[in-house]
């Protein structure tokens, strides 16, 4: 039997930093596996984004074609009901095929879509929280009665819809559920009763591929040389933004500590907010000698992380973060910085 085309369907959006290390890259690998092997990303959009701008696909990746399908203003399942019947179309011109979800909203269209004769495999990616994320995003925002009975209709509402995609994997037809980190797997079962069969930790396709030592040592000579580091300083790298839940204040602190210890300790800074930075570090009577902080191409960070010698990774206590998989962690190791962390991340604490 020819090799049945694999459907990858998204409803969140496709614009963002991860989407080609966390979905396209891990696609790609399955085709190359198999020169048959055909991979289509299927989403959802108000309007049809102009995909070539986005540079999501280089031209040699023509084993992968994106979709753009028409998404409702968000109405809960009805709106995702809709996107269901969009894919069906899509699906019924081919006797075979795989489905790949990414996410619970993305599951839930799916499982609306399936068709047990045709579907040879039936995935449902969980990364990460709906309700709980919105939730923690909510939590500090001043609301009145009125909004607050909103957001706790709108958990409801992501919670079952979470219980939807995650619940009962058996008694319709097989659906395998892929979980990022074995704290989530954990949660998944606790919370929305998922079978443990039917469950596994599958994240290694989106790591991010080890740098050589021998190209790291380099960059790491040529950056602090740039930057004017001494080589036989400590370097702690921080690469991240200003938002609360990354706890800035703590990095400061850490730091200060650090360098009590050890005067030869050095803080480095990536970031797209560095006026910021600058400002909170002159706040707390740091030494100009003592750190750096630069906001840097994409494409570069990697060479201004090697010049690190210890990543640095904080959270907010909670369980958004502690199911998660943080994607700072990935690319710290993939230059191969040891990594500071305040045991807020399950994974880092393997």
């Amino acid at each position: 039997m020819k090799q049945a085309p694999l459907f990858y369907i998204v409803y969140d959006a496709i614009d963002n930093a991860t989407f080609r290390q966390q979905v396209i890259k891990p696609l790609l690998k399955k085709c190359k596996k198999n020169a048959e092997q055909k991979a289509y990303i299927i989403h959802f959009e108000q309007q049809k984004m102009l995909l070539a701008a986005l540079n999501l696909l280089a031209p040699d990746e023509k084993n992968i074609e994106i979709i753009t399908l028409k998404k409702l203003p968000y109405l809960g399942t009805l709106s995702l009901w809709y996107a269901a019947q969009q894919l069906k179309k899509v699906l019924k011109q081919y006797d075979y095929f795989q489905l790949i979800a990414r996410g619970a909203h993305a599951g839930i269209i799916c499982r609306y879509a399936h068709d047990n004769k045709r579907c040879t495999s039936f995935i449902i990616q969980a990364h990460e929280l709906l309700a709980e994320q919105y939730a923690y995003a909510q939590a500090d925002k001043q609301q009145n009665r009125f909004k607050k009975t909103l957001c706790a209709l709108k958990i409801w509402q992501l919670k079952a819809i979470e219980r939807k995609a995650y619940n009962n994997v058996q008694q319709t037809y097989p659906v395998t559920i892929e979980a990022i980190s074995t704290a989530l797997k954990e949660y998944l079962i606790a919370t929305f009763d998922t079978e443990r069969e039917n469950i596994i930790v599958a994240a290694h396709e989106d790591n991010v591929d080890a740098i050589a030592q021998e190209t790291c040592h380099e960059w790491k000579n040529a950056t602090r040389k740039e930057l004017k580091i001494d080589n036989d300083a400590i370097v702690y790298c921080y690469n991240g933004s200003l938002e609360p839940s990354q706890r800035p204040e703590m990095i400061i602190d850490f730091f200060k500590d650090a360098y009590n210890k050890n005067t030869n300790a050095f803080l480095l800074i990536l970031t797209p907010y560095a006026q910021q930075f600058n400002a909170l570090l002159q706040q707390n009577d740091i030494a100009q000698k003592n750190y750096c902080v630069m906001s840097v191409n994409h494409d570069e960070i990697y060479r201004y992380m090697a010049a690190g010698d210890i990543g640095i990774l904080f959270r907010t206590p909670h369980i958004v973060n502690w199911v998660s998989r943080p994607a700072d962690a990935l690319h710290y190791q993939a230059v191969n910085l040891a990594i500071a962390h305040n045991d807020t991340v399950a994974w880092l604490m393997r």
